[in-house]
């Protein structure tokens, strides 16, 4: 790759963050339903329902090894609480898509550390690069402890096992 190939893509990535960070929008409410171990359902200030997914983690899915497990770690945390979203898009299936705050704690950073959910590498771009090097370094952890899902002898990312699915 030339160099100046390689600043034209450095600059490219910058701007998509800069443009996410410069558009999210802040979003508070009470989640009501938690779907699994990275979406819920919440009420948002001003009665609105809203469904969000947690940005940069993907958790197992049901009838995964751990999906219940962290659907329930997910639950302690935010179930009934109030949360912040930092929405930056809308997925295509209608979620807002944000870092979760609850009670000053990043929520998917909390299902890293416990073993509960893969940090999601395939959205780097949408990431900051402080938020990605934290995320990684809890996942490396939690795999070095064998906690959660990393006790289990061949833990299957959900991408990949959601593409065996079709």
């Amino acid at each position: 790759m030339h160099a100046n190939q390689a600043l034209r893509i450095l600059l490219a990535a910058a701007l998509l963050l800069l443009s996410a960070a410069a558009g999210a929008e802040a979003v508070e409410g009470r989640v009501t339903w938690v779907d699994d171990g990275d979406s819920f359902v919440m009420i948002l200030d001003g009665g609105r329902e809203a469904r969000v997914r947690i940005a940069g983690i993907d958790a197992p899915e049901r009838r995964q090894p751990y999906s219940r497990v962290a659907r329930r770690h997910l639950e302690e945390m935010v179930k009934e609480r109030r949360v912040t979203v930092a929405a930056y898009k809308t997925d295509v299936y209608g979620r807002l898509v944000g870092p979760v705050r609850a009670n000053g704690r990043d929520v998917g950073l909390a299902q890293i550390e416990a073993g509960l959910a893969w940090h999601d590498v395939r959205r780097l771009a949408e990431q900051p690069a402080d938020e990605a090097r934290t995320y990684a370094g809890a996942e490396s952890a939690a795999r070095s402890a064998c906690r959660g899902l990393w006790a289990w002898s061949a833990p299957v990312p959900p991408w990949e096992w959601r593409a065996r699915q079709r």
